[in-house]
């Protein structure tokens, strides 16, 4: 019988690096995240965010496009988790930043772990 060869394959040569984001947005309107690089998406992997009051959030980009529905914190200490996945829960278009956009001036903060592609 013949031996069979396994080829093993390193996940950090198929997906990229991941980064790391500390969030702290509290203006009514749009509060940038991360700026544009350019050629390259933002690919949102994962994220945990924590209202100080009722607001209601969406992530978008420059362009105004949402990348999520609405995200609705009902009162203070309300947390949304959105479990890591490798391949992304949204990306942004090649060029564009990606902004937090908030329905009044309340704070909310967290993480976010994203990579560019």
């Amino acid at each position: 019988m013949g031996t069979t060869t396994r080829a093993r394959i390193n996940l950090l040569d198929v997906y990229p690096t991941p980064q790391y984001l500390v969030v702290a947005a509290s203006s009514n309107g749009a509060n940038t995240l991360l700026a544009a690089v350019p050629a390259k998406k933002i690919r949102v992997l994962g994220y945990v965010l924590t209202a100080a009051g009722a607001v209601n959030a969406k992530f978008r980009t420059a362009a105004s496009a949402d990348l999520t529905g609405l995200l609705h914190f009902g009162a203070a200490g309300a947390t949304l988790v959105a479990p890591f996945s490798q391949a992304g829960l949204f990306e942004t278009v090649a060029g564009e930043l990606l902004d937090l956009t908030l329905s009044t001036n309340v704070l909310v903060s967290g993480h976010i772990v994203y990579c560019e592609v």
